[in-house]
């Protein structure tokens, strides 16, 4: 094994460990090891095959496209839950940040005031919406973190980040099922009762 200058923890660990073996690593091309080949390779791979990849722009019923995901997110959110899309427009009526604020607000064509192209979650549906998304059957009651980078990819709100660790925290489901990381308590034992004043 060569001798070389190993900036990397990791790396002159691991040439630390081989140096103690005697061994040679030499490159072999595809064509003479196609085992090998074979193994670094994809489950239904062949090389004529024609694979569906990830559109970055989503096309709508009428044609057009969106290049951006969150946006594609908002207009899924009217396009597929029209309650709830009605129900956050009803909010906003009665909303005071929407009222004072809605100059930093770009309005969607379906009516959603977008901050940084999320929608504005009102008071009045920010805990409902929140404590669904940590509900949700897909993730069953996920950390603080999770819930909230979810719930932050669609929506936004002041203070978002720390309504959903209130949520999250006060959530009786999680609250049960937490394990206790401290040791077991001992037996209380007596007090020595003093030999002087």
């Amino acid at each position: 094994m060569t001798i070389k200058v190993l900036n990397n923890q990791r790396l002159a660990r691991w040439a630390e460990e081989l140096a103690a073996y005697n061994i040679w690593i030499k490159y072999i091309s595809k064509v003479k090891n196609p085992k090998a080949d074979t193994l670094s390779r994809k489950l239904g791979y062949k090389g004529n095959k024609a694979y569906n990849k990830i559109p970055l722009l989503r096309k709508l019923e009428d044609k057009s496209l969106i290049p951006i995901i969150r946006q594609a997110a908002y207009t899924a959110i009217s396009r597929e839950n029209p309650a709830l899309a009605d129900k956050i427009k009803a909010a906003y009526i009665s909303d005071a940040t929407a009222q004072s604020l809605s100059y930093y607000f770009k309005k969607s064509a379906e009516g959603l005031l977008l901050y940084e192209e999320r929608i504005y979650l009102p008071q009045k549906l920010r805990e409902k919406l929140i404590c669904k998304q940590h509900k949700l059957l897909a993730y069953k009651h996920q950390k603080i973190i999770w819930t909230y980078s979810q719930i932050s990819r669609k929506y936004w709100c002041l203070k978002l980040r720390k309504i959903t660790k209130e949520i999250v925290k006060n959530c009786n489901t999680c609250i049960r099922n937490k394990t206790s990381r401290t040791a077991p308590t001992g037996l209380m034992g007596t007090v020595s009762i003093p030999e002087r004043p």
